[in-house]
């Protein structure tokens, strides 16, 4: 520091006493130590300039410098940064600030990088690493992530290249995959930072962008084009990189999809050659490795231009088209959907279509009509499905006309639609039926209401058109029933509703065997499938025997038949306890004893009413049923008889399934008493 009363008065005297070179003491240990009388001759201050002149030609100030950098800061760039490090925070060496003097040199600088720079320690230490300065370090990691130590060593080759740009490590490596990647393309010169930018926004997308660039690989537009799908810009990198004959598919939307089933299927390259630009491929080879293919179908209906492309598309590819169809008709897709949907509902497809020879234009139409629609959301494919069953079936194809007749009156309307508008204008009856319209129809017969579904409408038409004209004459309407659940078939002054209300609000769920079967997919037996369906809930509570009596329904006429199909739905559907009738000896009677009591307002009183109905007919003045506060009481559950084995505490339903025993059983008493307990118990007993 300097004295402040040096002044040039003093000037002399205070130089005499001035060591300029006492400041070197502060240095360490290892400092240079600079002789302080350079020359014995040199006393006093009272030299003349030319002694001075001498003075300072005597001392070498570069090898003064030169020896005290080559001891105090190395010339390797790492030791430099560290030992700078070190003085700026006052630290003896590396192990004085990790505070561990067990550790190599080696292991320290690899532990003041982990510390200082966040370097990821993935390998042993490399010399290379001595070649980094603090400038390096700062210049090179990474913005958005913490480097690798092999990174480190790996780049340290590049670092003094001409070609190497610090900076494009630091903004470009988004993972440490992309490291060699960047330093490659530098190499080459081939790093394009306005094109590399444009993909940076995701680590998959700027990677793939990179193993196609340094491969010479990467074209722009197909890049474009599937960039934004991780599966097909995965599929295309991985085909380009190995030379796959398929990356020519590589902007295809489904073309990690193609190199998927081309993978595991065998199928010729010359047929997606064929069709590359079709934007349904991959439907095309999936059919193709299915088993089918039809190019006339192709080129009629996977167009651009065709409205409903995409979901024949999907049809075709799921082979749900008749191949024999396709090849017999040139490709048209609608008459090969029907025949497909008549074989799947195991029907006889061949009988249907030679029944159709003479009428194809019509079912085509028809078929285009409806189909069209199913597209549209403006039909359900149930719907579809029920015209199908009932062509089929019926092979009547005069009722595609009628359709499309009506079409151009109502519009595209649904199969309960369709054939209540048929029926009414059979009666000459101008009627206005919604869409939604239900199934249920009661039909005014004498004093008394008849419960039958749509099914009766179209499978005994002109039987049901008869009894009408027969019962009714020309006095009658035809009225929706409320909240739209089908149609009354009455007369005009009918206005006794009110009575059948109860029973109605009952049938209102309740659904045709054609309906139903059709929803759950059944295939088998779908015009009684409600009789179907109330065996396998009977065999699911007991494992009994069908009766021949019920036999018969399965046997009948469909007119006879349709009588109990909304009996039988409502069962299989509200009422599944009493699924077991199936099983009775007398299970017509039974069916239309419980058909009789539904117009009991409470689950309980239609249980016990039938109950009371069957065993006083069976046993007459010998048995006694107490009354019960349908208040108090709810649905019977469990049924006792006292002293029975069989039947010491069992189910209703158990019951009913084997209501020819239950009846055997309590014959052994001659007289019969039959209480309640609690709320959902009956109790019998006798002497």
């Amino acid at each position: 520091m300097w004295n402040d009363s040096i002044n040039t008065q003093s000037n002399e005297k205070s130089l005499e006493n001035l060591d300029m070179f006492d400041d070197l003491d502060l240095l360490e240990e290892d400092c240079v130590q600079v002789e302080t009388t350079i020359n014995s001759s040199i006393v006093t201050p009272h030299e003349t300039c030319a002694d001075v002149g001498y003075f300072i030609k005597n001392i070498n100030f570069d090898k003064v410098v030169q020896e005290k950098q080559v001891v105090v800061y190395s010339d390797v760039p790492l030791k430099q940064t560290i030992k700078v490090f070190c003085e700026q925070y006052d630290y003896r060496d590396l192990k004085d600030f990790l505070k561990d003097e067990t550790l190599t040199n080696e292991d320290a600088i690899l532990n003041w990088l982990q510390r200082i720079y966040n370097i990821i320690i993935d390998c042993e230490y490399d010399e290379a690493l001595l070649q980094f300065s603090e400038q390096d370090l700062d210049s090179i990691c990474c913005l958005y992530r913490n480097m690798y130590l092999s990174e480190l060593i790996m780049i340290a080759s590049h670092l003094k290249k001409d070609y190497f740009d610090k900076t494009v490590i630091r903004d470009y490596s988004l993972e440490m995959r992309d490291t060699g990647l960047l330093l490659e393309l530098m190499q080459n010169n081939c790093f394009n930072q306005e094109e590399a930018v444009l993909y940076t926004n995701n680590l998959d997308t700027f990677n793939a962008y990179l193993l196609l660039k340094t491969s010479g690989k990467f074209e722009a537009a197909v890049f474009e084009s599937v960039k934004d799908s991780d599966e097909n810009l995965n599929s295309y990198a991985k085909t380009v990189l190995s030379n796959n004959p398929w990356a020519f598919l590589g902007s295809h939307k489904n073309f990690g999809e193609i190199i998927q089933l081309v993978q595991s299927t065998e199928i010729p390259i010359e047929l997606a050659e064929r069709y590359k630009d079709n934007a349904y491929l991959y439907q095309i080879l999936l059919a193709y490795s299915r088993g089918l293919y039809s190019s006339a179908f192709i080129n009629n209906y996977l167009v651009i231009d065709n409205l409903y492309s995409a979901v024949m598309a999907e049809l075709y590819a799921n082979c749900e088209l008749d191949a024999q169809t396709l090849a017999g008709t040139d490709g048209n897709f609608y008459l090969a959907k029907f025949v497909f949907d008549v074989k799947a509902h195991k029907m006889d497809s061949k009988c249907a279509i030679n029944s159709a020879e003479s009428n194809l234009d019509i079912l085509y139409n028809f078929a285009k009509v409806l189909l069209d629609a199913v597209f549209e959301q403006k039909l359900s494919e149930n719907e579809w499905r029920k015209f199908v069953c009932y062509i089929a079936y019926k092979k009547e194809f005069i009722v595609c006309e009628e359709y499309l007749r009506y079409k151009e009156i109502h519009g595209v309307m649904t199969f309960n639609q369709f054939w209540y508008f048929k029926l009414t204008s059979s009666l000459n009856i101008s009627a206005r039926i919604p869409e939604n319209v239900g199934e249920l129809v009661m039909y005014q017969n004498g004093t008394a209401i008849s419960y039958f579904n749509v099914q009766m409408v179209w499978e005994a038409f002109d039987i049901l058109l008869e009894s009408i004209k027969d019962k009714l004459d020309t006095n009658l309407v035809v009225k929706l029933l409320p909240e739209q659940r089908g149609i009354i078939i009455c007369q005009k002054d009918y206005n006794k509703f009110s009575d059948e209300r109860t029973k109605f609000q009952k049938f209102t769920n309740c659904k045709s065997s054609l309906t139903y079967s059709v929803e759950s997919n059944n295939t088998e037996e779908i015009l009684r499938y409600n009789s179907v369906k109330m065996i396998q809930l009977a065999k699911d509570i007991h494992a009994g025997s069908i009766s021949d009596s019920f036999k018969c329904l399965t046997m009948i006429s469909p007119e006879k038949y349709l009588v109990y199909d909304n009996l039988l739905s409502l069962i299989c559907t509200s009422y599944q306890e009493f699924a077991g009738l199936c099983m009775s000896s007398e299970a017509i009677q039974c069916l239309k004893l419980f058909n009789n009591m539904l117009k009991l307002p409470t689950r309980i009183e239609v249980q016990v009413g039938f109950l009371k109905a069957y065993l006083e007919f069976k046993f007459k003045y010998r048995i006694r049923f107490e009354s019960f506060n349908t208040t108090l009481m709810q649905e019977i559950k469990f049924i006792e008889v006292k002293n029975s084995y069989s039947y010491s505490d069992c189910s209703f339903a158990k019951v009913i399934s084997t209501l020819d025993n239950f009846t055997n059983e309590l014959n052994k008493k001659s007289t019969i008493i039959c209480k309640y307990d609690g709320v959902s118990k009956m109790i019998f007993e006798g002497a």
